[in-house]
């Protein structure tokens, strides 16, 4: 059902989040392959499913991939102005990239708050996914 979708997709936005949060550092989880069969299926085919991401801070960008079927790293620079976000074009792959600072952390447990709360509304129960404290 689309409700099921909706919260498959918002409690795995709020995964990679609450991932994000915990291992800023982590260059894997500061960047999202858009064209990545799990994230089409589960968040972009659910409407507002990506734009989630978009407010929690990550934001579309081109990126080159390096050997990104065997290590799943890319290197991702440049504005987002240089690629048109409509439809995509320009060099390179399509990635959802977090550009993490310190402030950033803060809003992150804020999000996932936020989404703890929207699950708890939705499914009427406590959510699997909890926020981390700070």
């Amino acid at each position: 059902s689309e409700q099921e979708r909706g919260k498959v997709a918002v409690s795995t936005v709020s995964r990679m989040i609450q991932n994000l949060a915990a291992a800023p550092e982590d260059p894997k989880l500061r960047s999202i392959r858009v064209s990545n069969k799990a994230f089409q299926s589960k968040v972009a085919a659910v409407p507002g499913g990506a734009e989630l991401l978009v407010a929690a801070g990550y934001a579309y960008r081109n990126c080159s991939t390096t050997n990104s079927i065997s290590t799943g790293t890319s290197t991702c620079g440049g504005s987002t102005g240089a690629m048109d976000q409509e439809n995509g074009e320009g060099e390179g792959e399509l990635f959802l990239v977090h550009d993490m600072n310190v402030e950033d952390r803060g809003k992150l447990h804020y999000t996932l708050s936020r989404i703890q709360e929207l699950l708890e509304s939705v499914s009427g129960a406590a959510s699997p996914v909890s926020p981390r404290p700070k």
